[in-house]
């Protein structure tokens, strides 16, 4: 058989064999677990980019609406006051339209506000509306000289 020694040897050889196969196993498995945790890291790096950007995207998006908002709001705005600017000129226009007096020469006898009889043919100054009207009516006619003729 063999020798006391060489069994001894043989069996520490066979020991540092296992003990090189136990490190390289736990070498492996160290490196294997720090490469599952480098792909965890990277998967939630990832995950969290890309919550990040979809919060980017919903604040983008709430930015525009109320951009979009706001421009509405000043489309009706400019609107408003157009529509109270043209009821002013409106209102002016009539105004300046009341205030104008015209003359007149009436075409058939009419009675006053004072209840007196104005004849046929008087030239009377009224407002220019008022003067439309009985125009309109085939009552009265314009007075006024057309323009580059004298009174």
């Amino acid at each position: 058989m063999s020798d006391p020694k060489s069994i001894a040897a043989a069996e520490r050889a066979k020991i540092v064999q296992e003990a090189e196969e136990k490190a390289k196993l736990q070498a492996t498995e160290a490196v294997e677990r720090e490469r599952k945790e480098r792909e965890a890291a990277e998967l939630r790096a990832l995950e969290a980019e890309e919550r990040a950007e979809r919060v980017e995207a919903e604040l983008l998006r709430q930015r525009e609406a109320q951009e979009a908002a706001e421009r509405q709001r000043l489309v009706d705005e400019r609107a408003r006051q157009e529509e109270l600017d043209r009821i002013e000129r409106e209102r002016r226009a009539a105004e300046s339209l009341a205030a104008k007096k015209t003359p007149i020469r009436l075409l058939f006898d009419t009675w006053g506000e004072d209840e007196k009889r104005i004849q046929a043919g008087t030239v009377r100054e009224v407002p220019v509306s008022t003067a439309k009207e009985l125009i309109a009516a085939g009552k009265a006619e314009r007075a006024d000289p057309l323009p580059g003729e004298a009174e």
